[in-house]
């Protein structure tokens, strides 16, 4: 590996650690799935695990990071990526459910996570009146595109 470059794994370590010393998801908050907590305390730091799932990972894997905004009673069409997504909601709510599921309501301050592959059968935002947000990292593979139809694969 050359000096300043990561691939693979470290990339993906690199980006969800940068992530959390953003401040994104500094709040106390609480998720759907098991939560685990790491504190830690140097120079004012709080590091808090929010999702840990295992997952696989394409030889050419590409990280793409997005936030998505959703105004009132907005819905996103059906649809799958190409990889898993881990996502984790920063203001209002978003109903997610996903192909086999039921819907799921995720609030600010909680995590999602959905499989390579799965149909989105509804991203939703349930509010009349405040728009939701969402930060999205999918892990894809490189000159493929992140977001498919929800057609057969």
């Amino acid at each position: 590996m050359s000096k300043g470059k990561f691939s693979g794994k470290g990339l993906l370590k690199l980006t969800l650690a940068g992530v959390v010393l953003t401040g994104l998801l500094a709040p106390a908050f609480t998720i759907q799935a098991q939560r685990a907590e790491t504190l830690l305390a140097i120079q004012g730091v709080k590091s808090i695990t929010v999702l840990e799932q295992m997952t696989t990972v394409s030889k050419n894997p590409l990280v793409t990071m997005q936030t998505v905004e959703m105004e009132p009673g907005a819905n996103w069409p059906p649809h799958r990526h190409s990889g898993p997504v881990f996502g984790y909601v920063l203001e209002g709510e978003v109903i997610i459910q996903v192909e086999g599921n039921p819907p799921v309501t995720y609030k600010q301050g909680q995590a999602f996570y959905e499989p390579s592959g799965v149909v989105h059968q509804v991203t939703q935002n349930p509010s009349s009146k405040g728009r939701s947000r969402f930060l999205a990292v999918i892990i894809g593979e490189k000159d493929k595109p992140v977001k498919l139809p929800a057609g057969p694969q």
